[in-house]
């Protein structure tokens, strides 16, 4: 059981924190630092600054298929004249180990190319056979540039000030970078690439790929190294509502999958 815990622990810790679990970017392997979207609120708060309509989403994401790592969440993002403002929630886990992450985030352009983010969370570690839980509030920011047309570039932080777990000094909550770039070569084709690196992981480079094959249809993959993992999805508009589902292979552990579902107003 222990042995358990722990592996549930690991798989967490890249879970909740700092990568986006959702349909459309783990479709293209994550490479999402650099991108405009609802779920940029997971990856890079600054790509939420130019989105003008309010939207609502619902996702879904399992690791390797155990009911244990199920991760799952909602956000909501809410366009001013001011800024936009954007909150989310966010569920890892089951009854023996679960984390949970709620935040409020503030996004704007900074003139026509510069766009920046960032959001307030509390999260929060439930393990209430051994330890009980333990709480701490954490920050992220990020920046999203676009030098020449159709190019974006992105650098995001979570974690910055390596806060510690509240009460367990030497046990950090992780502090994880990503920069990354994307290029639109056409309105049907889009790639986008990104450098990960956290306190607890080798440097991970990410490739994704997203062609609209028809007019809201859209397909994607992706590859990730260390360890060597790719992914697949697809996505589909009707009317307000965009859903995705994705999958991502692992070289040892059984397929991961994900739903997400998200309504423009």
């Amino acid at each position: 059981m222990k042995i358990k815990i722990v592996l549930l622990l690991v798989i967490a810790f890249s879970a909740i924190c700092a990568n986006s679990q959702n349909g459309p970017f783990q479709g293209m392997a994550n490479a999402s630092v650099s991108l405009s979207e609802l779920w940029s609120i997971s990856n890079n708060q600054a790509g939420l600054a130019k989105l003008k309509n309010i939207q609502a989403g619902v996702y879904y994401h399992n690791n390797y298929t155990l009911y244990e790592t199920a991760h799952k969440g909602v956000v909501l993002l809410l366009p001013s004249q001011y800024g936009n403002f954007s909150m989310c929630y966010n569920h890892y886990g089951y009854e023996l180990y679960s984390e949970h992450k709620s935040g409020v985030s503030y996004s704007r352009t900074l003139g026509k190319y510069i766009s920046a983010g960032v959001q307030f969370n509390y999260l929060q570690y439930g393990q209430p056979q051994y330890y009980g839980s333990r709480g701490v509030p954490v920050l992220e920011t990020g920046i999203v540039a676009e030098p020449v047309e159709n190019m974006s570039i992105g650098f995001h932080v979570f974690n910055p000030t390596n806060t510690s777990l509240a009460g367990y000094i030497s046990e950090k909550v992780q502090a994880v970078y990503r920069f990354g770039l994307s290029y639109s070569f056409s309105h049907d084709v889009l790639l986008s690439t990104e450098v990960y690196k956290s306190i607890f992981e080798p440097v991970r480079f990410k490739l994704g790929l997203q062609y609209e094959a028809v007019k809201a249809l859209h397909f994607r993959a992706g590859i990730i190294t260390e360890p060597a993992q790719f992914s697949f999805g697809t996505g589909y508009t009707f009317a307000n509502f965009v859903s995705d589902v994705s999958i991502q292979t692992h070289p040892q552990l059984p397929l991961s999958y994900s739903f997400s579902i998200k309504y423009i107003f």
